[in-house]
């Protein structure tokens, strides 16, 4: 296995991988990022006029459930590594009228965002995707004001069958040798997630789980999804000439995975984790 890469390049190769993702991203039918982000901006509990920042916004899952409940006299500053998931999001919010979000290109690592001047932060599956997620909790909390809180999203253990399609990627990928992008420190587990931000200075951790069902025609509909998402990344891992045989694999997981109702359903665990600076 090729050696993990310096922080700078895997941040360079996050944002190249969602710059080329942007078109498509969060645009399938199945329900996933929406629920995910509404989900996690109903934990935070954001009032009529309240600041409120999305860390990693990509095409706004978060973000404009956010600008909905801070309402016109509030404010939501979307922050984004891609430039073209910043424009793609930047047009959506002109197209909605929600002129109380301004979306803005930088480094959630390094946000080029006001110290203490927001009530709410959210940042919804990125940690992972961060090669040094304590620097980046570190600069997060000097943004909340005295009194606000966060609200974090990573995903919680796996299920056998996503388990189980993820070792068929890996099984392929060990061939090439190359790293998955989001291979960061871990955040697994609840105490990893805890202890990263504890160490960072957040306060009051809480966490919770909730079960999503991922549901797809056939064994075709999940594959044109997963290239929609950042299971892309799983992909580009593997020979391209192997890829019919990775589908063929992940079908035999898929299809133990079929429901009454004819369609494969694929569970998949989000934990919710609030905090306070």
């Amino acid at each position: 296995m090729e050696p993990l890469p310096p922080p700078e390049t895997r941040i360079r190769q996050v944002t190249a991988l969602f710059e080329g993702l942007a078109d498509t991203y969060d645009t399938s039918d199945v329900a996933f990022s929406g629920p995910v982000g509404a989900e996690l901006v109903r934990r935070l509990a954001p009032q009529a006029g309240e600041r409120a920042v999305d860390l990693g916004c990509a095409r706004g899952a978060v973000t404009f459930p956010l600008a909905e409940a801070v309402g016109a006299e509030g404010h939501v500053d979307a922050l984004d590594l891609a430039p073209s998931m910043v424009e793609l999001t930047a047009g959506e919010a002109r197209q909605r009228g929600a002129s109380q979000v301004e979306v803005v290109l930088g480094d959630a690592v390094e946000p080029p965002l006001e110290e203490s001047s927001y009530d709410v932060l959210a940042s919804s599956l990125l940690l992972f995707f961060l090669p040094e997620p304590d620097v980046a909790l570190t600069a997060w909390r000097r943004l909340v004001r005295p009194g606000g809180r966060a609200g974090f999203t990573t995903f919680g253990t796996w299920p056998p069958a996503w388990r189980a399609v993820l070792d068929v990627f890996d099984d392929h990928a060990h061939r090439t040798g190359r790293r998955s992008m989001t291979q960061a420190p871990e955040v697994d587990e609840d105490q990893e997630v805890t202890d990263f931000l504890t160490g960072a200075g957040w306060s009051d951790v809480e966490h919770a789980t909730l079960t999503h069902d991922l549901v797809f025609d056939d064994l075709d509909h999940w594959r044109r999804w997963s290239l929609t998402t950042w299971l892309t990344d799983v992909w580009m891992r593997s020979p391209v000439e192997e890829h019919p045989e990775i589908l063929e694999r992940i079908g035999e997981v898929l299809e133990g995975t079929r429901g009454d109702d004819g369609r494969l359903h694929l569970h998949l665990v989000v934990r919710y984790t609030l905090a306070r600076p």
